[in-house]
């Protein structure tokens, strides 16, 4: 399932929690059950994560050996990140 939300839509802006509430209302998904990918680590996926989501740094600049959530470098990385995650 995909979808987009703006900030305009939402009334609010990232890092604030409700944009990512928001979009997991439109999506009709709890928080917990989404996953948000972003390439900003605090105002996309540390952000994410204090809104109950689960947050990933896509890290293209391999800026970091060591982060405060899942870190990728490509995109990838991320199915086998998810199915690690999910038991696959």
């Amino acid at each position: 399932m995909q979808h987009v939300t703006v900030s305009g839509d939402a009334g609010a802006a990232k890092p604030d929690a409700k944009v990512f509430r928001t979009a997991c209302s439109k999506l009709q998904l709890q928080p917990s059950q989404v996953v948000y990918v972003g390439d900003r680590l605090q105002t996309d996926a540390e952000a994410a994560i204090t809104a109950g989501l689960h947050g990933i740094w896509l890290d293209r600049r391999d800026a970091a050996s060591v982060a405060s959530v899942p870190r990728i470098r490509t995109l990838t990385e991320l199915a086998p990140l998810l199915t690690s995650w999910c038991g696959g």
